[in-house]
């Protein structure tokens, strides 16, 4: 029998639940004797304990005209609860993170936030300081590597032999089935930004711990001086205040590499145009994690949680049985009876999120969302429940006037996983996500109180209208294009007495190969462009300038953003 998707994450999640089963993790060939990770059932993991880490917490950086220097380090950050091995002790784990320089610890992975200016330049250095697999305690890194997915290949300047070998229901062989070993590649994405193609920090920009090696967009500043690890980036902050972030973005290790903890905030800030006198702002960085019985990151790899066998560690997503807020596991936050802006952003791998926010006597408390992706709204929006996927970000206003010194409220998600017709998700651990305590007011608030829907900007000018998504009047478009999202399947196979139930490969774009070419073969529509020796195959060249209109059909299970 083929799984369809929703068959084969619901298949996984038990397999996640029995990872309370005697399911052991001890999958890496590569590294000799290796101690197996036993997981660490959510539900053993205590809610409600530790305060959130907030922007102290996370690092705050105003950026002005002198560089900021972020090295990529691994360190023990504190994201289990106090007292979840030992009563009153807050356990260590291995993770990685952008650290300012001369810092080498955090209590959170997360972090820092940049705090930009609309019109001024920030200018970056992303230092690589990961080492190498060798040394990394980061488990969950170190064992998930997948060598048979297109991906960075840093040792092998980016030959990918091992993707082009892989053949579906069949065994790798040799170094294709052993996890990666070498110099850990990264490079740093500015996700939202509206940056010229080479500050975007694409997957093929990568670069080594080690300054050897360079995927062929590397790009650093031409006329700054750095080291062979190091990327130097100036960001223009041209466009709206918007809340973008930035996070590696490695070529088939971006799930792990982002994982393990590389991920930080990009506010950009436009004085002449933000709303006045907004309430606090306060950022709620959402993940979903998994964790072993030492209180190390825990990532499904191998057998038995692998659908197909010719990917020999790749899960195609990762769902987790921890929520965690700001790097810490179902922390608390107290507020006063006011109100608060919340940046939420989704920094899960694969899953979504259905939120509202609910008394402990029942009650839901409006939410009224001032902001997405790309900035502010004209006016309010008043939401019921907020919904955000994987990389998306939502500013939302809450009010908790009227509750009183010791009550409380929860932060509650019902979104099925897959979204949205996937599995249920379980009502005391990934059915929470964070609380709120209610503590005495200090000063009345006069923020802006978004229930009277004063407008937010000056509106924004549209390219379609919001309501019907036709073009608006007097806008010209040059090129119509449509696009299709396929997931292929892979077949149900029994090797070596291990029965492989199949599901996802990969997902494609109009049913083609991302670069355009497969086992060799070249798609003789598609435009080569050459970049430093390596040749990929371009189906899309829009024109600077000119209004496209998309069509993207979504043929897959899952939604996307």
């Amino acid at each position: 029998m083929k799984f369809n998707r929703r068959e084969f994450v619901k298949r996984s999640a038990i397999a996640g639940v029995g990872l309370a089963l005697p399911w052991k993790l001890s999958l890496n060939r590569a590294h000799g004797q290796v101690v197996p990770q036993m997981p660490l059932p959510g539900s053993a993991i205590p809610q409600f304990v530790d305060p959130m880490p907030g922007l102290a917490e996370l690092g705050a950086i105003v950026a002005g005209t002198e560089e900021i220097v972020l090295e990529m380090m691994e360190f023990q950050a504190e994201p289990l609860p106090t007292g979840t091995f030992v009563a009153g002790v807050k356990p260590k784990t291995w993770v990685w993170g952008y650290l300012p320089r001369g810092q080498t610890f955090r209590s959170t992975h997360l972090g820092p936030i940049v705090i930009a200016t609309r019109g001024i330049p920030t200018q970056m250095r992303f230092v690589n300081k990961l080492g190498d697999t060798s040394t990394s305690n980061v488990l969950a890194w170190t064992r998930s590597t997948d060598q048979t997915l297109a991906w960075a290949d840093p040792l092998n300047n980016e030959l990918n032999a091992c993707a082009q070998l892989a053949e579906q229901g069949q065994l790798p062989s040799g170094a294709c089935a052993q996890n990666y070993m070498g110099p850990i590649p990264a490079c740093v994405h500015i996700h939202g930004g509206e940056v010229p193609a080479w500050l975007d920090g694409g997957p093929d920009a990568w670069y080594t711990s080690d300054g050897a090696h360079r995927g062929h967009a590397f790009y650093t500043h031409p006329g700054v001086p750095s080291l062979g690890n190091e990327a130097v980036y100036r960001y223009p902050n041209s466009q709206e205040a918007a809340p973008i972030w930035f996070h590696d973005h490695t070529l088939g290790a971006t799930r792990l590499n982002v994982y393990a903890g590389l991920a930080g905030g990009y506010l950009i800030l436009d004085p002449a145009n933000n709303p006045p006198n907004l309430p606090d702002l306060v950022p709620l960085i959402i993940q979903d994690r998994m964790f072993d019985t030492n209180g190390q990151l825990y990532f499904p790899a191998g057998v038995p949680f692998i659908p197909n066998p010719n990917h020999p560690f790749w899960v195609p997503e990762f769902s987790g049985d921890v929520i965690c807020v700001n790097g810490k596991a179902w922390p608390f936050m107290n507020v006063q009876p006011k109100r608060y802006t919340f940046l939420f952003v989704n920094g899960s791998n694969a899953r979504a999120y259905e939120m509202m926010i609910t008394t402990s006597t029942g009650v839901n408390l409006p939410m009224y969302q001032i902001g997405t992706d790309g900035g502010y709204l004209d006016k309010p929006a008043l939401l019921n429940r907020l919904v955000i996927l994987p990389g998306e970000r939502a500013t939302v206003i809450v009010d908790f006037a009227g509750l009183p010194p010791g009550a409380t409220a929860m932060i509650r998600n019902t979104a099925k996983h897959p979204y949205p017709n996937g599995v249920t998700v379980n009502g005391r651990t990934t059915g929470r996500v964070m609380q709120f305590r209610v503590v005495a007011p200090t000063a009345a608030d006069t923020s802006y109180d978004p229930a009277t829907l004063a407008p937010l900007r000056t509106p924004m000018v549209r390219l379609s209208d919001p309501v019907t998504g036709s073009v608006a009047p007097g806008v010209v478009v040059h090129k119509k294009r449509q696009l299709t999202l396929n997931e292929v399947m892979g077949m149900p196979v029994t090797i070596n007495g291990i029965a492989y139930p199949g599901g996802p490969l990969e997902v494609l774009v109009n049913n083609t190969k991302y670069l355009g070419i497969d086992k060799n073969v070249v798609r003789p529509d598609f435009t080569p462009i050459t970049i430093n020796g390596i040749t990929t195959y371009y189906s899309e060249l829009p024109v600077e300038g000119e209004t496209e209109l998309w069509e993207i059909i979504n043929l897959t299970a899952d939604a996307h953003p």
